[in-house]
């Protein structure tokens, strides 16, 4: 009975995921996030992500940027100030954590001051 529950989740997750990409590629900018959010790493929960992969988290949090969603900007910005996946550009990363903050992302706010703390103490020219 648990590998059934295993494999429906499995299933599900899948399915969830074609959707996301369907919409994504079809404009959504927060459908472009979640797909973004396919690649990106979670190691936050102690896990590596099979499908991590930085090229395509930029390119999709670039693309809902530019629809304007609010979070992208904030994970956009993380990736130029630690220059993962492309040069590092700690201008850009300033820029993007104030605009997705000026777009209401609580994380983006809370990341800028730690920046803006960062820069003050030295930590970061630009």
């Amino acid at each position: 009975m648990r590998k059934d529950k295993n494999f429906e989740k499995h299933k599900l997750y899948w399915l969830a995921f074609y959707h996301i990409k369907k919409s994504a590629y079809n404009g959504n900018p927060e459908s472009q996030y979640d797909y973004a959010q396919q690649f990106d790493s979670i190691n936050f929960l102690g896990v590596n992500n099979p499908l991590y992969n930085p090229k395509k988290c930029i390119y999709w949090y670039t693309k809902a940027d530019n629809g304007g969603y609010a979070e992208a900007y904030n994970n956009l910005a993380d990736f130029y100030e630690r220059g993962e996946g492309i040069r590092q550009d700690l201008k850009m990363s300033y820029e993007l954590y104030k605009r997705g903050a000026e777009l209401g992302s609580i994380t983006a706010k809370s990341n800028l001051k730690i920046f803006e703390r960062d820069i003050k103490q030295g930590k970061y020219r630009l």
